[in-house]
């Protein structure tokens, strides 16, 4: 009898290349082969940055022919009707942030107890890469945990969509919290594919639907193609076969060009606190040298790439805040995005850059044109040469996979608070007391069980106004948008996600208690009661949600204030000019 291949083999983390042979092995692809591959050089920086070492200090278990549900049913589709025999049964590599050998590992798995516990291989788990026996494109689904949300004496916050995996390792219980990413096969899935497959991950918790493999996916966006492409394998999806598949699993696609940062970073604030993952598109521009030797970069409009949306990073302070609305939106602090990129890995890193940037395209009869983009984004792709920074980003279309009953869109909401915070600047510039800053606000998708959560552990309101916030009724989702004065939350308007765009979408607002704002909320609410924001109201002939929020103050508030300067003094005699 021949050798028996092992079940499963332990050994050291000690750097990439243990990896890399891991998966050479295993899939028959040569060592030299990932080094033009951009997820190794990827892999390199994300497992050190992950542990917090300078070396890797780990352990990896190789599980040998593992049964993977989404490749199994990709390799039903195509592989299995090729002339040339593929294997069908994978390997799947566990990474652990803890030194153990395999003696250890047999102890804890037969008996239960040993030099390791459960809970230490539980705790120290980073997550799986699942390898495809195919040719070259052998990363599988792949589950890594992401980057620390927030690092020592940085003065940032980073958010992750991310849910739980459970993992069995031959009866072990593990899990890990990460969304899961794969490479394109070029054959049942392009970037189109893969993009949306990251996607589906976070909506089937949120929305409750299957997750289609990649081929599936392909073949649904596919299921009304017209033209003369084969359906696999695939050469890629356009926008529209793109929203076919998320309608087919029976979300709404919610599609924006993106022609400034503030939409990109507005977007991706509002819909990723719900825990939405975003599809992006992009044209990828390249850094070339001409025959003169100068440096241009080279925008061609079939260079086309998707990535899905899974994280960005907030500057803390520091950042200017104004947006292209016309109010100061906290969304603008987000200096990067980070995206599943199946050219490069999970969680990768994409700056916004605010500088313009001037590309040349290239036209028929090797006539050239100039394009200027007033934003760009930076890549963790390499070019030919296996160089870094070469290849830039610029954004073309956003996709939001929705739950059908999300009816009011980000824009309806935005134009919403610019028309209350135009009013709040109206009587504050007339005002004997302006307020000293404007009011910054974050705008946001809520669920309600999220949103009477957070009110439930909220100790700056209360105990009467919590009571009845929680008891009012609400529809399921709701546009959350909180106003923050000199660093420090001031209060929250509540919106109806689900209701109709000309109709009253107004919920409710409540304040925070502080007491070096409280006499500015109260001027605020004075100022929105006057006489000259009411003839501004009438003037301008605002939405009915503006008439209805105002209808509310009045109601909540009291009667109108008609002299509010006298009344902000007699809330506080000590108030001088210009300290709010």
């Amino acid at each position: 009898m021949g050798n028996v291949t092992p079940l499963y083999h332990v050994e050291p983390f000690g750097d990439i290349k243990s990896l890399i042979s891991r998966i050479s092995e295993k899939t028959g692809v040569k060592e030299q082969f990932f080094e033009l591959k951009g997820h190794i050089d990827y892999f390199s920086q994300y497992f050190p940055h992950i542990t917090n070492t300078a070396e890797l200090s780990g352990t990896i278990i190789t599980e040998y022919k593992y049964v993977d549900k989404d490749y199994l049913e990709d390799y039903q589709n195509y592989y299995v009707r090729c002339f040339k025999k593929y294997r069908r049964k994978c390997t799947r590599i566990h990474f652990f942030n803890l030194i153990f050998n395999e003696k250890e590992f047999e102890d804890l798995l037969i008996n239960g107890s040993g030099n390791i516990t459960l809970d230490q291989l539980n705790n120290s788990y980073l997550g799986f890469i699942i390898a495809k026996p195919l040719p070259s494109t052998i990363i599988g689904k792949t589950c890594l945990v992401p980057y620390p949300e927030t690092e020592k004496g940085k003065n940032y916050r980073r958010l992750y969509i991310k849910r739980e995996y459970k993992v069995n390792l031959f009866g072990l219980p593990l899990t890990v919290e990460s969304l899961g990413f794969q490479e394109q096969d070029h054959v049942v899935a392009a970037c189109a594919t893969t993009a949306l497959y990251t996607a589906f991950q976070g909506t089937s918790i949120l929305f409750n639907h299957q997750v289609p493999t990649p081929s599936k996916i392909t073949q649904i966006a596919t299921n009304f193609n017209a033209s003369f492409d084969r359906i696999l394998p695939s050469s890629g999806l356009t926008h529209e076969q793109m929203a076919q598949a998320i309608k087919d699993i029976g979300l709404e696609c919610d599609g924006l060009e993106i022609r400034n940062s503030f939409l990109l970073t507005s977007l991706v604030s509002a819909y990723l606190k719900a825990r939405i993952p975003l599809v992006l598109t992009v044209y990828l521009v390249y850094k070339k040298i001409d025959s003169d030797k100068n440096e241009y970069w080279d925008y061609d409009r079939n260079k086309k790439h998707a990535v899905a949306i899974t994280g960005y990073r907030k500057e803390e302070l520091g950042q200017n805040c104004q947006s292209v609305w016309g109010f100061s939106c906290d969304s603008y602090r987000i200096t990067k995005i980070y995206v599943h990129d199946d050219q490069v890995g999970p969680y990768a890193r994409m700056e916004i850059v605010n500088n313009p940037v001037q590309c040349v395209e290239k036209l028929k009869n090797d006539e050239k044109r100039t394009q200027n983009f007033s934003f760009y984004l930076s890549t963790s792709l390499l070019n030919d040469d296996g160089e870094r920074g070469k290849i830039i980003a610029i954004p073309n279309i956003i996709l939001a996979p929705l739950y059908h009953k999300i009816r009011i869109n980000l824009t309806t909401i935005q134009q919403t608070i610019k028309d209350i915070d135009d009013l709040i600047k109206h009587f504050s510039l007339a005002s004997e007391f302006p307020l000293k800053n404007d009011l910054i606000y974050k705008i946001y998708l809520t669920h309600l069980s999220d949103f009477k959560k957070d009110i439930r552990q909220e100790t700056r309101i209360g105990n009467i106004r919590k009571k009845e916030i929680l008891f009012q009724r609400m529809p399921k989702y709701l546009w959350r948008c909180d106003a923050y004065y000199e660093n420090q939350q001031f209060f929250s308007i509540i919106f109806d996600a689900t209701d109709l765009e000309q109709g009253n979408f107004f919920i409710t607002l409540f304040e925070y208690s502080n007491s070096q704002k409280d006499n500015a909320f109260y001027f605020i609410i004075m100022g929105l009661l006057s006489n000259p924001v009411k003839e501004m109201v009438e003037e301008k002939n605002h939405s009915l949600v503006i008439h209805s929020f105002l209808r509310w103050l009045k109601k909540k508030y009291g009667p109108p204030q008609i002299n509010y300067n006298s009344a902000i003094q007699k809330a506080n005699p000590d108030h001088p000019k210009n300290i709010m």
